[in-house]
């Protein structure tokens, strides 16, 4: 079985860390597609299925932590790199996005 496992560090307040989860979803969804990719949220962990692979995300206090694993080899190590991109991309960057106007 081949596994990937991704820490993306960060130092974002904890509120900060869970509102961007939905932006690293996006991210997930705009480079897998949304009808390939099944993501199910519970607060700061989320269990995942793309193709064949599957696995967890998990937003810690300091760091965003994703395990996958396959059954086939086949382009594991992109899936990773997607993964790895998405996350880098919504949580590495440590300014805080611009809020909406109410």
């Amino acid at each position: 079985m081949a596994r990937f496992n991704i820490l993306i560090k960060h130092n974002l307040p904890w509120e900060e860390a869970l509102f961007r989860r939905g932006l690293f979803t996006n991210l997930l969804y705009i480079k897998l597609g949304v009808k390939n990719l099944k993501i199910q949220w519970k607060t700061d962990t989320a269990d995942f299925q793309y193709k064949n692979v599957t696995g967890s995300i998990i937003i810690a206090g300091n760091a965003v932590i994703i395990i996958g694993q396959t059954t086939s080899l086949n382009g594991i190590k992109g899936i990773g790199e997607l993964f790895e991109e998405a996350a880098q991309t919504a949580f590495h960057n440590n300014k805080p996005l611009p809020q909406p106007h109410a």
